[in-house]
């Protein structure tokens, strides 16, 4: 923990971090986290955010401790072709509402994750992909995509003639992008960039890295390895 003990509490006697389904009371914690990660332009409010949770409930999910939320992260059920096709942030989710969640998608849509910039460290981030990662085996799904930031992106634009130069570099470590980078460790593969994908992310060059990852449990992506 990156916080200072209390006294008189030993560590093992600290409240743990919690990973749970978020639920609409904890709308106002977590629209006060989305305005602590995001610039004005990029923020929404608590009825925003209880969209997702009213839509699909079983895929949004806090991280919390000592009753304080820390991380937080949206997803819905999609089709493959809007998963894997070109696509805006706006236009998947309906402006955050999570309302084309669709109970026969194949693919897990993640519309969103956020965590405190404080408590970098705990493996926040992780938890919440893990949390995810559960969720589409459990529902038998080909895996997981979203498109997600590039916010170091245009600090180096002009060593790249494109963004699509900038995602391969990055996806390769060529270039330092710790969200691209956070993202390849947990398993997750670039498929291109999606222009335009959120206006008013000016970091991003309004774009972002579509990316997925696929469920080894499901038939799809299993490889026949047995000898012929």
């Amino acid at each position: 923990m990156n916080a200072e003990q209390p006294a008189g509490r030993r560590k093992s006697e600290l409240p743990p971090l919690v990973v749970r389904n978020a639920r609409p009371e904890d709308a106002e914690a977590i629209a006060r986290l989305i305005a602590k990660v995001y610039p004005p332009q990029l923020r929404y409010g608590p009825e925003v955010v209880r969209g997702p949770m009213t839509n699909f409930p079983q895929g949004q999910f806090l991280v919390e401790h000592d009753g304080t939320v820390l991380g937080y992260a949206a997803t819905f059920m999609i089709d493959e072709a809007t998963a894997m096709g070109p696509h805006t942030w706006p236009e998947i989710t309906n402006e955050g509402m999570g309302s084309n969640h669709d109970p026969a998608g194949d693919w897990l849509y993640g519309m969103e994750v956020c965590v405190d910039p404080d408590q970098r460290g705990q493996r926040i981030g992780q938890r919440l992909y893990v949390a995810r990662k559960r969720l589409a085996t459990r529902l038998k799904l080909k895996g997981i995509v979203f498109g997600g930031r590039m916010p170091a992106y245009t600090r180096h634009a002009k060593r790249f003639a494109t963004p699509e130069a900038y995602l391969e570099a990055a996806a390769a470590r060529k270039v330092r992008d710790p969200v691209i980078g956070f993202q390849r460790r947990n398993g997750f593969a670039p498929l291109g960039v999606l222009r335009n994908y959120l206006p008013g992310d000016t970091e991003s060059g309004d774009c972002a890295a579509h990316m997925v990852w696929r469920n080894p449990n499901h038939p799809a992506n299993m490889t026949d390895t047995d000898p012929i």
